[in-house]
């Protein structure tokens, strides 16, 4: 979804809150809150588990089980309205030279 919204795929003409998945016709910003928080709750909960600190533990873990939601979720609405598409909202078939889950391995592709 993040990825539709940097390429101008999503009509945001009525305003981000009313932004809607095409397709499923499902609201986008709670998608959007979901997997931004999952984000910053495994950069922060890292950031915490890192410097030893006692609040990186279950931030992390918060972070993990928010992922696993989101992958479900995804999954299982995917399912209903197209191929599935992980943790990033999104799916491509992987370009020619492409590693495991589209990593690039071809370095002149940068």
């Amino acid at each position: 979804m993040t990825l539709d919204l940097v390429r101008g795929r999503v009509d945001l003409s009525a305003g981000a809150f009313r932004a809607r998945e095409e397709g499923s016709g499902s609201l986008l910003w709670p998608h959007w809150l979901a997997e931004y928080g999952t984000a910053a709750a495994l950069v922060v909960g890292g950031a915490g588990l890192l410097a030893h600190l006692g609040w990186g533990e279950p931030v992390v873990l918060l972070g993990l089980g928010a992922c696993v939601y989101t992958s479900t979720f995804t999954t299982l609405v995917g399912r209903a309205t197209g191929p599935p598409r992980g943790c990033s909202g999104h799916h491509e078939a992987p370009a020619p030279g492409d590693g495991p889950a589209g990593l690039v391995m071809d370095p002149s592709r940068g």
